[in-house]
């Protein structure tokens, strides 16, 4: 028996979010798969001159969750401390 048991009962928590957090990358992929298909067709569809082969991938960087303007208090507090005498 471990004498840790808030040890694995943590460990097991991080396990299955990292599990969760792989089930939903790879509904997302399947998902972005189906969305590219179906891109292509009506690529196909239009007649376009261009194969779908040649394109490359574009990465896009995703914004940021925090809310606009997070983390300026702290900057203009450290900043009004550096101001005064």
């Amino acid at each position: 028996m471990s004498r840790d048991p808030h040890v694995i009962s943590a460990l097991k928590d991080k396990l299955a979010r990292l599990k969760g957090e792989l089930e939903t990358g790879h509904l997302r992929m399947v998902a972005l798969r189906v969305e590219i298909a179906s891109v292509e067709t009506c690529l196909r569809i239009f007649r376009c001159e261009v194969d779908p082969a040649t394109i490359q991938p574009k990465i896009t960087l995703t914004q940021s969750q925090l809310p606009k303007g997070a983390g300026t208090r702290r900057r203009s507090t450290f900043s009004a401390r550096l101001d005064s005498p």
